[in-house]
């Protein structure tokens, strides 16, 4: 009914607005504990698109969860959030490549993750994940590129 309601209000005060929706990747789980009813809004033309937060690193489980999205909604993007934050590349770049394959769309979380903390003065703060985000950025920036 919140959705509705959003919904209808924008309607009335700005047509152009889009209405998007960041969600837990598990359609089941998202309406139980967290009453994200995407497939509902997608059905009735309430959002404009739906953004699934498919954070797992297991590619089986990932690609479950893609599938499920797959035939949700009527036309209504799907943009599967992708984790780039504390991954290695290969399973970041399979994600996304797998994301784009099929739905079109993915969503980096946290893009940030693929560059250098800098402190106050500007110079970079070498930190545990150092090395996995110099990793990270080998094997995305060029996919991201290509995509």
């Amino acid at each position: 009914e919140t959705v509705r309601e959003l919904r209808g209000m924008m309607l009335r005060t700005n047509k152009k607005a889009a209405l998007t929706v960041a969600v837990t990747a598990d359609p089941q789980r998202a309406r139980k504990d967290y009453f994200q009813d995407a497939v509902t809004w997608m059905n009735e033309g309430l959002v404009d698109a739906v953004y699934p937060m498919n954070y797992d690193s297991d590619m089986r489980t990932y690609a479950q969860r893609l599938s499920i999205w797959r035939t949700a909604g009527r036309g209504v993007p799907v943009v599967t959030g992708v984790m780039f934050d504390k991954r290695d590349g290969q399973t970041v770049a399979a994600q996304v490549e797998r994301a784009a394959r099929t739905h079109g769309h993915f969503a980096a979380f946290a893009y940030n993750s693929l560059f250098e903390r800098f402190d106050e003065n500007g110079r970079p703060i070498r930190d545990a994940q150092s090395a996995s985000r110099e990793s990270l950025r080998r094997a995305m920036i060029p996919q991201i590129r290509r995509l």
